[in-house]
């Protein structure tokens, strides 16, 4: 395909502005470079997205809250795992502080095993590792995992399937049985289990 020449812009005789020759020419080979639209600017390089990457994994002075967040649950134990999260890395003259987000009833526990929690800290994050704690309390963000549903109990799915034995249609009844089995194992996570 061609690339098509723009015509050379002459401004409308009734618009004429007194410039030099030089300067009109020179206004004039601009607007004949100028496009309706900017270009589109070119993808970022790859080295850059990567190196912005790695700088959220790991810290040049060590101490990488990615490795901290992701043995969190090896460090304090499964019960204090869920109720607080390290939120960031705070860094002064001092030294680093690593940042804990805490349900305000574990805030004396978390302080209680602070030592230990360094400790194990600096074992995860290696040199640079935080060697202070500071406790917010707040609210905790859960992990998006789900517990996985409870089969239902055989007694329950022979009643769903005796109540389903009404509908005349073979497929309506198999999504009506799928939506069933989903309920009844929704209410067996959320219903603590009958004696």
């Amino acid at each position: 395909m061609r690339r098509r020449t723009p015509p050379s812009i002459q401004p409308p005789p009734s618009r004429q502005v007194n410039l030099a020759d030089a300067e009109q020419r020179q206004a004039l080979e601009l607007l004949s470079r100028m496009r309706a639209r900017p270009a589109i600017a070119p993808p970022p390089r790859a080295g850059a997205v990567a190196g912005r990457l790695t700088t959220l994994t790991e810290s040049p002075r060590g101490g990488s809250l990615f490795a901290i967040r992701t043995h969190w649950a090896e460090i304090v134990g499964d019960a204090l795992a869920r109720l607080s999260q390290p939120t960031r890395i705070a860094r002064d003259k001092a030294g680093a502080t690593l940042v804990l987000q805490v349900e305000g009833a574990a805030a004396p526990m978390i302080q209680h095993k602070a030592a230990q929690i360094l400790e194990r800290v600096r074992l995860v994050a290696g040199a640079g590792a935080p060697a202070r704690l500071r406790i917010v309390q707040g609210a905790v963000r859960r992990s998006s995992a789900r517990t996985p549903a409870a089969p239902p109990a055989p007694e329950e799915l022979r009643a769903l399937d005796q109540s389903l034995d009404v509908v005349g249609d073979a497929d309506l009844r198999a999504e009506l049985a799928r939506l069933g089995r989903g309920v009844l194992a929704r209410t067996r996570r959320t219903k603590p289990p009958q004696p």
